[in-house]
């Protein structure tokens, strides 16, 4: 008697939710998830600075049609330590938007490109107050040659140079640079 009613019991379990989920068939055929190129970028253009950067987000971030990424127009040019610039962009509301990060070094490195045997942001780029200093990235340095620690990620962070887009490490604790904060990427 116990297995009819176990039986039964499970059988009613299975009628009743499949009664109350409905038609589980999709109402058509899917739809693309592909995105175009143009939708997403591609890190294999070469665009002219001055087509390459739009302005957008109410003319206070700036997308770059070759990464895909949103730039703040106008990045923070107040120092401050590797630690603390993720709070820097975390915190940050522009263009009527939240959900900005720290990029990463090979990010903004992208911005810059050689002209005339110099690297430097594209001629006609929209940027506004960009520092002749250096900006911290979210990319740790590992010291592999620190025969001590090879695996050391607390010490250092790279940063770019603002005028040359030049990549280097720096002390994270002690050193204070810029944020330039962005938007998509690594972290959509």
């Amino acid at each position: 008697m116990n297995r009819f009613l176990g039986f039964f019991i499970l059988n009613l379990f299975f009628f009743s939710t499949s009664v109350l989920a409905g038609n589980l068939d999709p109402p058509g055929p899917p739809g693309s998830t592909m995105r175009t190129l143009e939708e997403v970028g591609s890190w294999s253009k070469t665009l002219p600075g001055n087509i390459r950067f739009q302005k957008v987000l109410n003319n206070e971030a700036v997308l770059d049609k070759e990464t895909g990424l949103v730039w703040e127009l106008a990045p923070s040019n107040s120092p401050t330590t590797w630690g603390f610039a993720d709070t820097v962009c975390h915190i940050l509301k522009k263009g009527g938007r939240k959900g900005w990060r720290v990029p990463t070094a090979t990010e903004l490195a992208s911005l810059y490109a050689e002209e005339g045997g110099q690297w430097k942001l594209p001629t006609g780029h929209p940027f506004q107050g960009v520092a002749n200093d250096f900006y911290w990235t979210h990319t740790d340095y590992i010291n592999a040659l620190d025969n001590n620690n090879p695996n050391d990620t607390t010490t250092f962070g790279y940063a770019v140079h603002g005028t040359n887009g030049d990549v280097t490490y720096k002390m994270k604790k002690t050193d204070s640079y810029n944020v330039w904060c962005v938007r998509g990427g690594r972290d959509q």
